[in-house]
């Protein structure tokens, strides 16, 4: 934004070219950030060859604020960390086994139930551009099965 004006994006973007079978750079910032530092000709130059990255937009912005207004403070929004939270899972689980089947000699309903443990280890991550809105939960658990039965076929 320059003096009182609205707000403008910087334009950059690629095109493909049908007639040279290329990708072409259409590299409009570059323009637009020489206009917006043409009050300080020490970044002109730089404002013509910067790449466009996070970090080297936000670097000749600070130094253009510190031109054009020196001694004020520009402050730059330092990204959300990404939470992590480890967990524990305990608990215990009822193993009940139904088999069914045609064949009654292959089926038997006397299988045992077991109450079994459960352990486990979670890890919850945060996602830092939500200001951990959204969250990614992963678990690693360890359940054992367990049964028996007896059975004859004569």
């Amino acid at each position: 934004m320059k003096g009182n004006e609205e707000p403008v994006e910087l334009i950059h973007y690629y095109v493909y070219d049908e007639s040279s079978r290329q990708i072409r750079e259409d590299a409009k910032y570059k323009e637009q950030l020489s206009s917006l530092v043409a009050s300080c000709p020490s970044l002109v130059a730089k404002a013509r060859t910067i790449r466009f990255r996070k970090n080297e937009i936000q670097d000749i912005v600070l130094k253009c604020v510190q031109c054009i207004a020196p001694g004020s403070v520009a402050e730059i929004k330092k990204n959300d960390p990404v939470s992590f939270e480890f967990g524990i899972i305990a608990g215990v689980m009822l193993n009940q086994f139904d088999f069914t089947g045609t064949d009654p000699f292959l089926v038997d309903e006397n299988y045992s139930s077991t109450l079994s443990p459960i352990l486990g280890l979670s890890l919850d991550m945060g996602l830092s551009r939500n200001r951990n809105k959204w969250h990614t939960v992963n678990e690693l658990i360890h359940k054992i099965y367990k049964t028996d039965n007896r059975f004859t076929r004569p």
